[in-house]
């Protein structure tokens, strides 16, 4: 057991050496060297063997290295760092406020700050360590970081092909950036889910309605259909119940690795939309009938659409698309050139059989419709004359219970 003057001397040797804080205990505690020469140990009455009278030991006052404050009690002070002199000492509660002034002002994402970690002198991290933050201000750090993922998912959503080229643009972005925690989480759950679209066959591309708006769609990607082919009918499925396609059916008058394009033969357009056209218009010859072909460049409240297609039976008049009916070489005529083939055909004396104008037209990329007729989204058969001048209330029904009609 230690004696009581020794416990005082102890104790009175600790106010000599500066305080450290210890951040795995969260306090303040003595550092384990002398910082200057102690004070006398013996005090006066003691017993221990040549103690001398103890007498009184001035020492230079310290200094905070912040607020500059003097003291003679270095107790009042920690020394954060490895620096020495003038630099050593500074009050926790300056070197706090300073902590939390610094990470104010960061400009990082997640709100951090070297400075409120090491010393800029000695470059050594301070033993008291940088407060947390406040929580709305990790919030909207944590919301930052989220955006910014977000953002670079959208990025790699947005572009069509292969996912190794979107996976390498969101590393490099990763790299380039000095957030972390939530940014890269999110980045590459958006990647693992791409990569596991693409497996699947699904894609997000860009595309354009019919208003013009750009958007994003989800589109299914498969491989080549054997049969499908200009000439041939799609015919909607139950699944397309509640879209536009409702009990539609399509003749699909170009096909290509770059895409296919037809038109809905079962919506006629509402007679009021063709009050844009003047008395004299081709448009308004009594011999045209005129449906709704799509919804890419489809007609608004007050404007024309800006895509239509005329359908027609002359093959002297030819057109840009010939599509085979009946399987049998005869042929039906789709041009984009709407008005002025609609002009010619109505004042030349010709007798069409199939006259018809379709105000916008229904489109699809590069393998979504091999992907949609794989998803059971359509069925389809090869197109008749007759069927293209069928009445359009009756004719999903009629196809959908024909023997002729293929689903996969």
């Amino acid at each position: 057991m230690r004696s009581g003057t020794a416990h005082l001397l102890e104790n009175r040797a600790a106010l000599c050496f500066p305080r450290r804080y210890d951040s795995r205990r969260g306090s303040i505690i003595q550092h384990t060297t002398m910082t200057q020469q102690p004070m006398p140990a013996v005090l006066e009455g003691s017993t221990v063997p040549g103690a001398k009278k103890a007498e009184k030991v001035s020492a230079e006052p310290y200094m905070c290295r912040i607020c500059f404050e003097e003291t003679e009690e270095v107790s009042e002070l920690v020394a954060p760092c490895s620096c020495i002199g003038t630099q050593q000492y500074v009050h926790f509660k300056c070197l706090r406020t300073w902590q939390e002034r610094v990470l104010a002002s960061s400009g990082r994402a997640d709100g951090s700050d070297d400075r409120a970690v090491m010393c800029s002198v000695c470059r050594t991290k301070y033993s008291v360590p940088p407060p947390h933050p406040a929580w709305r201000r990790r919030l909207m750090s944590s919301l930052r970081s989220f955006g910014g993922a977000l953002c670079i998912g959208l990025i790699a959503f947005g572009l069509t092909g292969p996912p190794w080229p979107h996976l390498a643009l969101m590393l490099l972005l990763l790299l380039g950036t000095r957030s972390h925690g939530l940014l890269v989480t999110a980045a590459l759950l958006l990647g693992s889910l791409l990569a596991a679209m693409h497996a699947r066959g699904l894609r997000l591309v860009v595309r354009q309605d019919g208003f013009g708006r750009l958007g994003m769609v989800l589109i299914r990607h498969g491989a080549r259909v054997e049969g499908l082919a200009p000439g041939v009918l799609l015919v909607a499925s139950e699944e397309l119940h509640n879209t536009m396609f409702r009990q539609s059916v399509v003749l699909l008058y170009r096909h290509s690795a770059a895409g296919a394009s037809g038109i809905v033969l079962t919506v006629p357009l509402e007679p009021r939309r063709l009050n844009d056209y003047g008395p004299g218009d081709p448009e308004r010859h009594p011999a045209l009938s005129h449906f709704v072909g799509g919804p890419v460049g489809m007609a608004s409240p007050g404007a024309r659409a800006l895509e239509r297609v005329l359908l027609h039976n002359v093959p002297a008049l030819g057109a840009a698309f010939a599509v085979p009916v009946n399987g049998t070489g005869q042929q039906v005529f789709v041009s984009e050139q709407a008005s002025e083939m609609a002009r010619e055909l109505t004042s030349g004396g010709w007798q069409p059989r199939v006259l018809r104008m379709y105000h916008g037209i229904a489109s699809w990329a590069e393998g979504q419709l091999e992907g949609e007729v794989r998803g059971g989204s359509w069925g389809f058969c090869p197109a008749r004359l007759e069927d293209l001048t069928a009445d359009p209330a009756s004719l999903w029904r009629r196809l959908v219970a024909s023997p002729a009609l293929q689903w996969l």
